[in-house]
C-alpha cells in the first residue's frame, strides 16, 4: 500500500511539474496537482518526512510556515473528531 501511495505521489508531482512548464497562465493548474502529490508523499514516506523536518529546522521562514499549517490542520481534525464522537455518545447521567 505504501509503495502504491509513493508511486501515485510521484506521478502527481511529475504530471504537475510537466503542466507547470506550459507557457503563460496554462501552467498554474500544475500546482494543484503537485501539492496533493507532495502531501501524499509526506504521509507515505519516512524519508520525505525526515527531509522536511530537517529543512524546516534549517530554513524556518519557508518550511516552518508549511509545518505550522500542517500541525494546525491535524490538531483541528483531531478536535473535530473528538467532538463528533462526544455527540454520538449517549448521556450517562440522564435519568
Amino acid at each position: 500500500m505504501r509503495l502504491l501511495a509513493n508511486l501515485l505521489a510521484w506521478l502527481l508531482i511529475l504530471t504537475g511539474f510537466l503542466i507547470l512548464l506550459l507557457p503563460g497562465p496554462a501552467g498554474w493548474p500544475g500546482l494543484l496537482l503537485m501539492i496533493p502529490g507532495l502531501l501524499l508523499l509526506m504521509r507515505s514516506s519516512r524519508g520525505a518526512r525526515k527531509w522536511f523536518a530537517q529543512a524546516a529546522r534549517q530554513d524556518p521562514r519557508i518550511f516552518g510556515r508549511v509545518r505550522q499549517w500542517l500541525r494546525t490542520r491535524r490538531r483541528n481534525w483531531h478536535i473535530g473528531r473528538a467532538r463528533r464522537e462526544d455527540d454520538t455518545r449517549p448521556d450517562r447521567g440522564a435519568g
